[in-house]
């Protein structure tokens, strides 16, 4: 993957006062990363693109996350070590979180990893462990987009949903997109696609739904807010999505709670994809 690179060696670090073997880890990139006091090994973890993330004193492996305007994020109590799936610096990861929607594991998933692997594409962020959302994915400036995306959807067994115009839904195309999840829409049709797509949350166990916001790969002054009243009338929360062409990424944020102020969040939603670039522009 471009932009990977590997350091030269650093010194260790001293421990802290009174923490004897349990000296500050050193997380990827040369960036070292040291425990609070009374961690233990509850170090920091990296969460793609280079940044890192310690946990605030005394949350130990319950971390919050911030996306935006402030919605704050911290794993199911419980969960153990069936926590989301964390990627980044690598590639894709070896399994998916339990109770994301997935497909059954086939053989045929390996070839399209290596053809993603190939690409020198990677996934960074989390796949968080819950049944339902809804998934917006930014910038979309090119029909690679969907390319890519599907290619990442194969590969990860992920069984993401997604809306699509009907007439994509012709032979010979329709009963492939059907399998992938692909459900067909009729344009215009926009204050049903929400009652319709309302019910198919409340009808399914688990369903996670993508939704492009921007509506069209060129640029936009305002998304359509159709991905957050499916959301809030739901009840499910949002994960954002992006595409990162310059390094060549397709990352995900925190998981982002839907309030009753619709424009509040569609601005933090969007700031949050501020230093993201699609292949022909950001958002």
């Amino acid at each position: 993957m471009s932009g990977n690179h590997s350091d030269g060696p650093h010194p260790n670090p001293p421990p802290h006062a009174g923490e004897g073997d349990e000296r500050a880890a050193r997380v990827g990139g040369g960036n070292d990363v040291t425990p609070h006091a009374g961690e233990g090994d509850e170090r920091a973890a990296r969460v793609g693109g280079g940044n890192d993330v310690t946990p605030h004193a005394g949350e130990g492996d319950e971390r919050a996350a911030r996306v935006g305007g402030g919605n704050d994020v911290t794993p199911h109590a419980g969960e153990g070590d069936e926590r989301a799936a964390r990627v980044g610096g690598g590639g894709l990861p070896a399994r998916l979180p339990p109770s994301m929607p997935q497909f059954p594991d086939r053989a045929w998933r390996h070839a399209f990893r290596a053809v993603v692997r190939a690409g020198g594409w990677r996934l960074e962020g989390e796949l968080p462990d819950v049944p339902k959302l809804v998934l917006i994915v930014a910038p979309h400036s090119s029909w690679w987009d969907g390319i890519w995306g599907l290619l990442f959807k194969i590969a990860l067994g992920t069984d993401i949903a997604f809306m699509a115009k009907r007439e994509l839904f012709r032979w010979p195309l329709g009963g492939l997109l059907r399998k992938l999840g692909g459900v067909p829409i009729a344009r215009g049709e926009a204050a049903d696609v929400v009652g319709q797509m309302v019910e198919r949350f409340r009808a399914r166990e688990r369903l996670w739904l993508g939704i492009e916001p921007e509506g069209t790969r060129k640029a936009v002054v305002k998304w359509k807010s159709g991905f957050w009243h499916i959301a809030r009338q739901a009840g499910v929360p949002i994960l954002p999505g992006y595409f990162d062409y310059p390094r060549k990424v397709i990352g995900l944020g925190p998981l982002f709670h839907p309030t009753d102020d619709k424009d509040a969040d569609l601005a933090a939603l969007r700031a949050f994809y501020a230093p993201y670039k699609g292949k022909h522009r950001g958002v």
